[in-house]
């Protein structure tokens, strides 16, 4: 058997509960698919984020543009440019 997980708040529990009798899953599986889209839902923007980053610098070194140095202009302009991509 795997590790415990114990509901003790009734908040919690009773909407678990109520889940589990209109989709017909065990209240295990309920649980689960609530905290991995929890879970998803998080980690989403900050996955979206680097991969945005990873294609603009692709794009920029790919241009054959050699990889700026911090503290320099092309080093200012590339941040400037992931910036408004992440907007």
């Amino acid at each position: 058997m795997g590790a415990e997980l114990n509901i003790e708040s009734d908040d919690a529990y009773r909407p678990a509960c109520r889940l589990s009798e209109l989709t017909g899953e065990s209240l295990t599986d309920v649980v689960i698919k609530a905290l991995s889209n929890a879970l998803e839902a998080e980690l989403e923007p900050q996955q979206r984020t680097r991969d945005i980053e990873a294609r603009v610098e692709h794009a920029f070194i790919g241009a054959g543009n050699p990889r700026p140095y911090p503290g320099t202009s092309q080093f200012r302009y590339q941040l400037d440019v992931r910036r408004k991509w992440l907007r």
